[in-house]
């Protein structure tokens, strides 16, 4: 079974130490170990509007998330859509 995990910073790991072991879809695979496959496709400042500045769909990570063809997706976008809507206001 494989899981691939789309989103923003937060998917991806940012900041961390190890990113590799220490996001969130690496703490999900050691859970669930063999047999899973997982597959963190995070992109920092990635929005889910296609209208901002930085889509996910733009990014790189996106179409490789489309070629590993998972049977479950994980998405956590919408941080930056949020502040892309309060920049628009300041």
């Amino acid at each position: 079974m494989t899981i691939a995990f789309l989103g923003d910073s937060i998917t991806q790991g940012a900041k961390l130490e190890d990113a590799n072991t220490e996001a969130f879809a690496a703490l999900v695979g050691k859970e669930l170990g063999d047999g899973y496959v997982v597959g963190n496709f995070g992109k920092s400042a990635t929005s889910a509007l296609s209208s901002a500045k930085k889509p996910y769909i733009a990014a790189p990570q996106y179409e490789k998330a489309l070629g590993f063809d998972a049977d479950i997706l994980h998405i956590m976008l919408g941080t930056n859509d949020i502040k892309n809507e309060i920049e628009k206001l300041l």
